[in-house]
């Protein structure tokens, strides 16, 4: 009888842990910045020090920007593409990458649309100023 005793408690032991590991594992928290920060094209989950710039009307004002104005606003891409007959530049910011398609113009290589790319929505307003603030030149910035 002993010997069985002995047997029993490491056996609900393990059919216990066993039942324990089919569980569901929590799901993973997620936040979301306010609906009026989309709008309002300022992204809370930034840290302070990376609200400081507002660049008005988005990156659709970043259409018809030639390359040294674009690098004035937004610095060097983290990565360049010819694709002819458009170059890519792609800028990745905490939130958001934004990827401008600049095409060949009579006077010079102009940006002609672009996309903004992020894993949790964020509004391009938002994404363009994150990408200004890492650069460090926001409207009246260096």
């Amino acid at each position: 009888m002993r010997g069985l005793r002995s047997l029993r408690s490491p056996i609900i032991l393990t059919a216990i842990l066993g039942l324990a590991a089919c569980a569901a594992p929590p799901e993973p928290a997620v936040v979301s910045p306010p609906a009026h920060a989309a709008r309002s094209g300022v992204n809370p989950m930034l840290p302070p020090s990376q609200k400081r710039s507002e660049v008005a009307g988005g990156p659709s004002r970043l259409k018809g920007m030639n390359t040294a104005q674009v690098r004035a606003l937004l610095g060097n891409p983290n990565f360049r593409r010819r694709d002819a007959p458009a170059e890519i530049w792609e800028y990745r910011g905490h939130a958001c990458t934004l990827d401008l398609f600049l095409y060949d113009h009579p006077t010079g290589r102009t940006v002609d649309a672009y996309t903004v790319r992020s894993a949790r929505p964020i509004a391009a307003d938002a994404c363009l100023n994150d990408l200004v603030n890492m650069a460090g030149k926001g409207p009246g910035g260096p």
